[in-house]
């Protein structure tokens, strides 16, 4: 295990821990002479030396009462032998019988302490520190290690010359034409209203940010320090440091005050002249990357700088109306134009009348996204220009001892249940993948989706546009566009310019260059040269927070451009992007102009690009999407997705090595449970519906796999076996090693964990994931043969009067929507082409397809008096839709079979169905519930499924050996210190919401 991986515990911490583990050898001695050996012959079997016998052990389990040895029984024992001594009728066998169930009783409670016994022994294992230039375990084999040590130095070489050439290279960007694109980009997407609008915002937080009004609260520092500890390539003093801070309250009071009381205006890099130390370290993958290494209150006050500024920018963009109403809306005529095809002639009524109007989702919300009433006497109305921001998220100062303090409450407003397939879409986008690497705020401190959840949501997406645009297009087109070295090589004027465009200070452009120019000493990355300070001229440091703000607002623009620029007649685009990593799945015309305006954006902003066909074999991970043969514009092969088998053999080897170096059982463990424990939707996909069976059973081979090569075809129980460290206290024959092995930390085990538990209740995905698709094109065709069947039922009245409803007398627009023949086009039907184009844009109310049924009740409507013509609402009010009718309705041909939608399609492919439900025998699930509550455990609704998987299959097996499915004395363990070591500090939340990821693999 190198020291980088080492577990992180304070001196003061180890000393309590100690003395715990003194008292606990002490009574396990104790207790141990108490009951005696078990197979010693008891020869004296008279009744008075039984109850001897049985006095003497309640009495030396009376002085530990309160250690729940026979838990809430000791006064039953008691009660018995009382009465025994007087009362005769109770024989000697009865009284044997008494002493056999006591003493097992009190040998299952001396299993439990040489379980706890056990976990000290691993602690102690575990906290054998090495030196930094340790020797990895023998189980990493000598000759192995000098067959890569040539090529080791190599790599670090060509890492080192890669990085001087990006870093100190002198990028000429010509800075009108950034200032063109920017310009044209956001005046044109966003408007000029909306542009002066985030820039006075983010004008106005950088002076607040700079004089102090936005100060630190301890609850966001404690997430920063946090946040820095998921840092692969920080330092081992540095985590160390790092992690004292979070175990003193105190010292992160007074670390916060000291953040609050630095100065902004007058920060500089510390010992700047020496220049900042860069090293090299290897990350989960095991490859070099070049780290500068910050002071530790420089890296903490930056890193608190730039989550603040993150929060705030995410904010910001995300209330612009380009991206907070990403989708587009069908335009007034197209909903005209389906109403007269598609829906019932609208009812009279009087101004009695009263009617309902659907609540607008405040976050969807554009003039266009709805019709309004166009009747006879109602003339047409021009549109208004698109609604303001929504407020910024308001700032109170709390009344609490550090009421000084401004708490930040984000209270976003929810989104509500998609009304179109494209509406989902454009959820989806927002809430999982819009700026994902930037925090949003969560009262006082941030929160952020870890990136293997975003990959996981982004793999799925992908399937789907996929399968979409192939069912509705009959071809699917993507592209994979990737930037080369794009934080090291991300030009200083093209982020200064972004910023500055966005509405940041000119004082604030200062100090993000004082970092951006940082000082660099390149003499500590090779051993033996002299320092040699340099000022950096390109690029910001990998894994920093600045660069995460730096590189999401420049890549911003392209999203932005993106979504703007490409066609969008029947499906809003979006750029998948996951960091630099680009990805875009369409029609070919949409293809075709996304990439040109990615090749733009790398060319104005000065970045290196490279891109490739999507759908040619690309992978994601493990997952690489392919067509069946050559593409073929006339008879497009289907798409496919498989699983990369050479890049999940090359990440078993790396595992192997990994878990290999590893020092501890518990290092074991925690590496095993991150990187093999649990299913990786993150690597090959979230078990959904979209995937379907296929790449479902082609993840279970790549499991066996895995488990092939990291376990050298042992099972998991023998090679665990295999590792455990000499000193370990005397096991029962009986001991369930297995059940041990597997059982969860809370309740004495070593919490292992099996991907196979996610796979197993994956059992229902579908054979073939095209059938939701090709049903809902098999009833769209039925139904449109009805509802042309219906049409041509219609009088030449009929049609004249839902025109007049309609459009009333106004000839120039029935022209603008039906075109110069209008008279003759709307005497026929429609084809089924023409009239599905809006599929995935047409509002879904009601469940039907083909647009709002008028006469549908909804739960979720409100209801007021029809006083005045229709028009559009301000935001924040309802928008008008046809009122209920006052008398019943004239007969009218309906279509008899329900509308298709495609939204419930999409949804089905997107569901990940999760049988069966684990359970467990009625005594363990009762044993679950007796100790829930008790230290760490919690009751069987609460468990994660791996937890209950091992529960359910091993608990009857700790009933024998230890009197229920808690394995271990808790009490008298030092739990604290084992939950530091074993990596399950802040890890609760976690476990309840299952699985972790494959992460770095």
């Amino acid at each position: 295990m190198s020291s980088d991986s080492l577990p992180l515990i304070s001196p003061t911490l180890w000393e309590a821990a100690e003395l715990k583990i003194e008292e606990l050898e002490r009574f396990r001695t104790d207790f141990k002479n108490l009951i005696g050996d078990k197979n010693s012959n008891r020869k004296d079997q008279s009744r008075v030396a039984i109850l001897e016998r049985l006095n003497s052990l309640l009495h030396g389990i009376r002085k530990w009462e309160h250690h729940g040895i026979v838990e809430d029984k000791l006064s039953m024992w008691t009660g018995r032998l009382e009465q025994a001594g007087n009362d005769k009728s109770i024989t000697r066998e009865k009284l044997l019988s008494m002493e056999k169930d006591l003493r097992h009783k009190l040998e299952q409670f001396r299993n439990r302490l040489e379980v706890s016994s056990i976990h000290i022994v691993l602690l102690k294992q575990a906290l054998q520190l090495r030196e930094e230039d340790a020797v990895p375990s023998s189980a990493l084999s000598k000759v192995a290690l000098e067959d890569e040590f040539e090529l080791v130095e190599e790599d670090l070489e060509s890492v080192h010359v890669a990085f001087e050439e990006h870093a100190f290279a002198k990028k000429d960007i010509n800075a009108a034409e950034v200032a063109e694109y920017l310009n044209g980009l956001f005046e044109e997407a966003v408007g000029e209203f909306q542009l002066k609008y985030l820039r006075h915002e983010i004008t106005t937080y950088g002076e607040d940010l700079m004089n102090g009004k936005d100060e630190l609260e301890v609850e966001l520092v404690e997430w920063c320090i946090e946040d820095l500890l998921k840092n692969g390539l920080l330092g081992t003093e540095r985590k160390r440091k790092l992690q004292s801070y979070l175990q003193s309250e105190s010292a992160i009071h007074e670390l916060t005050d000291t953040l609050n009381v630095k100065s902004i205006r007058g920060w500089g890099w510390r010992n700047g002249e020496a220049g900042l130390p860069v090293t090299a370290r290897k990350n989960a993958e095991g490859q070099y990357c070049i780290i500068v290494e910050e002071d530790i209150i420089d890296m903490i006050f930056l890193h608190t700088l730039a989550v603040r500024w993150g929060m705030e920018l995410k904010d910001r963009l995300n209330g612009l109306t380009s991206t907070q109403a990403g989708m587009k809306h069908l335009t007034e005529d197209d909903h005209s134009k389906r109403e007269f095809y598609l829906h019932p002639p609208r009812p009279k009524f009087s101004s009695s009348t009263t009617f309902h109007s659907p609540m607008v989702h405040p976050q969807a919300y554009t003039p266009a996204a709805h019709p309004t009433y166009r009747g006879r006497n109602h003339p047409r109305r021009k549109l208004g220009p698109p609604p303001p921001p929504l407020p910024p998220s308001p700032r109170m100062k709390p009344k609490n001892k550090r009421g000084r303090r401004n708490h930040h409450v984000s209270q976003p407003l929810p989104y509500g249940m998609s009304t179109c397939l494209d509406e989902e879409r454009c959820t989806v986008y927002m809430q999982s993948l819009f700026l994902s690497r930037l925090p949003k705020r969560e009262g006082c401190s941030a929160d952020k989706a870890s990136e293997s959840e975003t990959e996981a949501t982004l793999l799925k997406v992908l399937a789907l546009e996929a399968k979409i645009r192939e069912t509705f297009d009959g071809e699917v087109h993507g592209f994979h566009a990737n930037f080369q070295s794009f934080a090291s090589s991300l030009p200083h004027q093209t982020i200064l310019m972004v910023f500055q465009h966005i509405g940041v200070s000119e004082e604030w452009l200062g100090i993000f260059k004082r970092f951006l120019m940082a000082p660099l000493n390149m003499g500590p990355i090779v051993h033996g040269t002299a320092d040699q300070v340099h000022t950096r001229t390109t690029g910001v440091p990998i894994a920093h927070a600045f660069e995460t703000l730096f590189g999401e607002a420049v890549l911003f623009c392209l999203d932005l451009a993106i979504h703007h620029r490409t066609p969008s007649q029947t499906s809003t685009p979006y750029l998948l992007r996951l960091r630099d990593k680009c990805y875009f799945v369409g029609k070919k015309e949409q293809c075709e102009e996304a990439t040109r305006q990615v090749k733009t954006f790398a060319k104005v902003m000065g970045l290196n690009l490279s891109v490739k066909d999507f759908f040619s074999g690309e992978t994601v991970e493990f997952v690489a999407f392919g067509r069946n043969g050559a593409y073929h514009a006339e008879k497009p092969n289907r798409v496919k997705q498989t699983v990369d088998v050479t890049k999940v053999a090359a990440a078993a080897r790396n595992i192997k090595k990994t878990l290999a170096a590893c020092s501890s059982l518990y290092e074991w463990v925690r590496t095993w449970n991150v990187t093999m424990g649990t299913y990786a939707p993150s690597l090959f996909g979230p078990l959904a519906h979209v995937f379907g069976k296929p790449h479902f059973k082609a993840v279970t081979q790549a499991y066996n796999l895995l488990y092939e090569i990291i376990l050298d075809g042992q099972n998991l129980t023998d090679h665990l076996r295999a590792l455990l460290p000499a000193g370990l206290p005397h096991l029962d024959p009986a001991f369930p090693f297995e059940a041990w092995i597997h059982l969860p930390a809370a309740y004495g085990g070593l919490g292992v964990k099996s991907p196979y538990v996610a796979l197993n209740q994956a059992q229902n995905l579908l054979e073939d994931p095209d059938t939701p698709l090709k049903n809902y094109l098999d009833s769209e065709e039925k139904y449109y043969e009805q509802l042309d069947a219906t049409f041509n039922k219609l009088t030449t009245k009929q049609r004249t009067d839902k025109l007049e409803s309609i459009f009333g007398d106004d000839e120039e627009r029935l022209v603008a929507v039906f075109g110069p023949d209008w008279k003759t086009v709307t005497a026929y039907f429609p084809n089924l082409k023409d009239l599905v184009k809006d599929r995935e844009r047409a509002p879904n109310f009601h469940n039907n397809t083909f647009g709002p049924n008028p006469f549908a009740p909804n739960p979720y409507l409100c209801s007021y008096s029809y006083n005045a013509p229709h028009s559009y609402p301000t935001p924040g009010s309802s928008y008008p839709s046809y009122p209920q009718p006052a008398y019943p309705q004239p007969a009218y041909p309906l279509p008899q079979l329900p509308a298709p939608d495609p939204l419930q399609a999409y949804l089905h492919l997107s569901a990940e169905p999760i049988t069966p439900v684990i359970t467990a025998p009625e005594k363990v699930l009762d044993d679950v519930y007796r100790l829930s509550g008790k230290l760490d455990m919690r009751p069987w609704d609460k468990q994660g499924a791996e937890e209950k998987w091992a529960i359910g299959l091993y608990g009857e097996e700790c009933f024998e050996c230890f009197g229920g499915i808690e394995m271990w004395w808790g009490e008298g363990v030092p739990r604290e210190a084992l939950r530091v070591v074993r990596g399950l500090e802040g890890r609760e939340e976690e476990e309840d919401n299952g699985s972790e990821c494959m992460v770095g693999y």
